[in-house]
Formats: C-alpha cells, sequence, structure tokens
C-alpha cells in the first residue's frame, strides 16, 4: 500500500461517504467549520468578503459592502426597523421608509 504525502490531496485515499467524513471532522470552536445540515443556522454574522456580503443573524441587517475604491457606498437591509427602512450608506444617505415612499424625506401627499 502506498502511503500519503503531506502534499497529496484527498482523491489519494479511497471515496468517503458524508456521514463517514461527518464522524471524523471535529471543531469545537468554531474557527474552521463544516456545515452538514439541510437548514443550518448560523449564531455569529456570515461575511462573504471576495463578494463584498455580510449577513447579520444577530441583528438582522443584510449589508453589502462597498468596492472599497474610496467611494464606498454600502446597501444596508434592516429588517428590524419599525418603519421597514432600506437605506445607502456613503457619502451622503438616501433613506426608503415604506410610510414615507418619496426618497427626498418629504411627503408628497
Amino acid at each position: 500500500n502506498a502511503v500519503p504525502n503531506a502534499t497529496d490531496h484527498l482523491g489519494f485515499f479511497a471515496a468517503t461517504t458524508s456521514a463517514q467524513f461527518f464522524g471524523v471532522i471535529g471543531d469545537e470552536t468554531g474557527g474552521t467549520l463544516v456545515v452538514g445540515s439541510d437548514s443550518p443556522v448560523f449564531t455569529t454574522h456570515i461575511d462573504l468578503e471576495a463578494a463584498g456580503v455580510r449577513f447579520s443573524a444577530a441583528n438582522g441587517v443584510l449589508t453589502i459592502l462597498g468596492t472599497g475604491d474610496g467611494v464606498d457606498e454600502d446597501l444596508v437591509f434592516d429588517l428590524n426597523a419599525a418603519a421597514g427602512r432600506v437605506h445607502i450608506t456613503g457619502a451622503g444617505i438616501w433613506q426608503w421608509n415604506q410610510a414615507d415612499p418619496s426618497l427626498d424625506g418629504k411627503s408628497d401627499s
């Protein structure tokens, strides 16, 4: 039998079922997680930095981050805001409220 080297990839080993995989993988610290569930529940926010997205479970805020080009604008969906706010942050702040659908904050009625 061949002996694996540190540089070998997992393809070196025989096929492994997901049940076998999760039987030997453990992470109690939360540093590097493997999710093995049809409906995972995350207890902290999820950062997809390369995609510029942050999902925050703790406060119900979805943030799509700016590009880091110095004139960043972040699109923030605050799902817990009483007025159902959606706003864009950056050099200026634009807010849209369900109670007042105008972008300038002045009702047209």
